[in-house]
């Protein structure tokens, strides 16, 4: 049974833990942003890949437009009336879009379009000084959207489907965050091993918590150049949210005795206890409640007097970086730096430039 260590309330005071990700709130009137919602809560995901957004907008683009021909067809009491809203808000945007139309007919006519789209929909308007941030165009294709929206929702023969392709569309658009530069954190490893070596302990465990499986966890080998000399760490393991493929598991297993695995510690302690564990450019992804899950997990993962070392890479200039011991049923901070300007006892700040031989997509 695992035992949680209690955190010092001091922890979270430091600069690491200010300002980090965050859900936005969902329209309530929209389906496809209250899926998104949903789906990243799920998935602990309110940070996501920049490449996300882009991919979900089009993805619903192409279920709404999907959308259109079923409402052309659908039989719901509804479908008229939501029908002919559709032909005059289409109709005024391509009068607009040709210039067949001028400025103050287009606005009196698009605010009466707007207004009873509103009101046949239940759907409460935006306060008019937000309305009035944005062109007439946007807010038209936005009230386009909430009619169709509805349209699908009232017609029971369509919404099953429009429900799946959407949650599909959004669930296969969100990707996390993946970032493996090895000279990001080729210091931590350097303070990380001084730290070790301090202890006078040999054959010790390691393991890289969320070690970019997408992009060939390749810090966990720069983690073996610097940990298995003289013995220090045998067991080298990285583990990240996305199951990694079986071909990679295999070639860093033989290549260089790593084994990398599954395990989601927002939601559970790892699968087996550690001497040291590395959270490197991983935690501010998560907003603060997911944090404080994810440390307490994390500590009741350490061995006794086991390692958490915590960082994140801001700039080239500010890599804040802290470690944390467990001592039976506390956790206790012992010490920071920032790695972006750490020299060890030697004097070396850098490393080989390592290179890996197989990345995954």
């Amino acid at each position: 049974m695992k035992v949680y260590p209690e955190l010092p309330e001091s922890l979270w005071e430091n600069p690491l833990f200010t300002s980090s990700a965050f859900f936005n709130m969902p329209n309530p009137w929209f389906t496809a942003s209250r899926l998104d919602y949903r789906i990243r809560q799920l998935r602990n995901m309110p940070s996501c890949s920049d490449d996300s957004v882009e991919t979900a907008l089009a993805g619903v683009e192409h279920v709404m437009s999907l959308g259109r021909k079923w409402i052309d067809e659908s039989q719901a009491a509804t479908a008229p009336m939501c029908r002919e809203h559709l032909r005059r808000a289409e109709q005024l945007l391509r009068r607009i879009d040709s210039n067949a139309i001028s400025c103050n007919l287009a606005s009196r006519m698009g605010e009466h379009i707007i207004s009873e789209i509103a009101a046949f929909t239940q759907i409460q308007r935006r306060p008019e000084a937000e309305e009035q941030a944005c062109d007439l165009q946007s807010r038209l294709k936005t009230a386009i959207s909430c009619l169709m929206d509805y349209a699908m929702l009232s017609d029971s023969s369509l919404k099953p489907r429009y429900l799946k392709r959407l949650y599909r569309t959004l669930d296969s658009a969100l990707e996390y965050n993946a970032t493996s530069d090895e000279y990001r954190n080729r210091n931590v490893f350097l303070w990380l091993r001084q730290i070790l070596e301090t202890g006078n302990k040999r054959q010790l465990s390691y393991v890289d918590v969320g070690c970019s499986i997408k992009t060939g966890a390749r810090n966990t080998i720069l983690a073996s150049e610097f940990l298995r000399p003289d013995n220090l760490c045998r067991e080298i393991h990285g583990t990240d949210i996305v199951t990694p493929p079986e071909i990679l598991v295999k070639w860093m297993f033989h290549k260089h005795r790593i084994h990398l695995y599954q395990a989601d510690p927002v939601r559970h302690p790892l699968s087996r206890n550690y001497d040291a564990i590395l959270l490197a450019n991983v935690h501010r992804h998560l907003d603060s409640n997911r944090q404080h899950q994810l440390l307490r997990n994390l500590c009741a993962s350490l061995t006794e007097d086991g390692l958490l070392v915590i960082n994140w890479h801001f700039d080239a200039a500010n890599s804040p970086c802290l470690y944390l011991q467990r001592h039976g049923n506390t956790v206790i901070q012992r010490a920071s730096v920032n790695a972006a300007l750490f020299t060890n006892r030697t004097g070396q700040q850098s490393a080989p430039k390592i290179s890996c031989g197989i990345t995954c997509n």
